[in-house]
């Protein structure tokens, strides 16, 4: 799978949100949504332990086709992990 420039941004700002002062956003609720392919582990301990209140991942489909892989059956483990591991 191809990592694209946007995406290695995300992973940036996550590794520095844990040094930016939260009250410097009063009233901003921090969400993100993500198609969920990039999702392990540390970067869902990393999104928590930066202040992550939610997230939203885009499913097209319940099994992959010719069109989309965002499927249900391709993303449930990664949902599984964030049961098991998300704090927000």
């Amino acid at each position: 799978m191809a990592v694209h420039s946007w995406e290695l941004l995300v992973l940036r700002l996550i590794r520095a949100a844990p040094s930016l002062p939260t009250s410097s956003l009063p009233g901003m609720t921090p969400l993100m949504n993500t198609n969920g392919y990039l999702l392990t582990r540390d970067r869902i301990e990393a999104l928590g332990d930066a202040g992550l209140y939610g997230m939203q991942i885009s499913i097209d489909n319940l099994t992959p086709n010719e069109t989309t892989k965002k499927s249900l059956k391709t993303l449930l483990p990664k949902l599984r992990l964030l049961a098991d591991h998300a704090a927000f």
